[in-house]
């Protein structure tokens, strides 16, 4: 079955590389030089050409295979199924799109000699819930080729002496079943003194980390009772939210199993019995685990010493 869903542009993902961009309707249209388009939610690989050499035969080709890894491992192991009939998008002239066939099989035919970039596509976002699995092992014939960050890998196809241009196979693309977790990581308040004056500044140390299968987007928030102020941060990714009593950072693509983190200032106003700042994270994609979201320190502010 086909999938047959409209395509938002707010999905399409745009890169120019020394060339204009410009979107008409549902349609990336490129204008001059390279421009790599992605339709982040649906599709089966697209190729782009990097620098095709003009003039040479265009019997070159990139075959592959797009399958659902059960296990994870990246590799194409007995009884994983292919994944057939992803929906790819034209968007425009200068690219080359296929659908994969009932047994996860494509192939781009008819090409020349060059660098190429292939494409699969980022279907975290789609009802299927896969997300790309990349093996190091070096076996092309049988692990996905593709960077889970991008979803890109590049091949060059050379031309030998008989006119003949490289016919590239096992170019295979895996997908695993994609959770998001978002986990509150740390929050040390003061250097881990609880004891603070009216008065005084001190620190909020806060980090959230991805403990999932994807490159998700994270959201770190901390929030202060009424009677703490935040008067400044140190965020090592973008401000998305600040004022008085929350600050919100938000780091996008953050890779599995890594953190970040970032510091705010906070000033006592006021005497306050067991206030609790909380660390909270958060991110797009549906979290396996909320359990974890969530970290809270209780501090007292004493009034002043004269």
């Amino acid at each position: 079955m086909r999938l047959e869903r409209p395509l938002d542009v707010d999905l399409i993902d745009t890169v120019s590389r020394g060339g204009n961009m410009r979107l008409l309707g549902h349609k990336a249209v490129r204008t001059s030089a390279l421009v790599v388009a992605t339709a982040i939610a649906f599709g089966a690989p697209i190729v782009t050409a990097g620098a095709a050499f003009a003039d040479t035969p265009a019997n070159g080709s990139i075959c592959g295979t797009v399958w659902k890894d059960l296990n994870g491992n990246g590799r194409r192991d007995a009884g994983e199924p292919g994944m057939a009939d992803l929906l790819s998008i034209n968007n425009g002239p200068g690219y080359t799109y296929v659908n994969s066939d009932d047994n996860g099989n494509y192939c781009f035919t008819g090409l020349a000699s060059g660098t190429y970039q292939v494409q699969a596509n980022d279907l975290v976002f789609s009802d299927l819930g896969f997300t790309l699995k990349w093996s190091a092992d070096g076996d092309h014939h049988r692990d996905s080729r593709f960077d889970p960050a991008t979803g890109q890998a590049t091949v060059t196809l050379t031309q030998g002496e008989d006119g003949s241009v490289t016919q590239v196979k096992g170019f295979d693309a895996g997908y695993v079943d994609a959770h998001g977790d978002q986990a509150a990581s740390k929050l040390v308040v003061n250097h881990g003194d609880p004891d603070i004056k009216v008065g005084q500044v001190f620190d909020v140390e806060a980090a959230s980390k991805s403990l999932g299968n994807i490159y998700d987007q994270l959201f770190t928030t901390v929030q202060v009772p009424d009677g703490l102020r935040i008067v400044s941060a140190t965020a090592g990714c973008d401000e998305l939210v600040s004022d008085h009593r929350a600050f919100v950072s938000t780091c996008v693509r953050v890779h599995p199993h890594q953190g970040v983190g970032f510091t705010v200032q906070v000033v006592a106003d006021k005497p306050l019995t067991d206030a609790a700042i909380t660390n909270t994270a958060s991110g797009i994609y549906k979290d396996k685990n909320p359990a974890n979201n969530v970290l809270t320190r209780t501090i007292t502010v004493s009034a002043a010493t004269p």
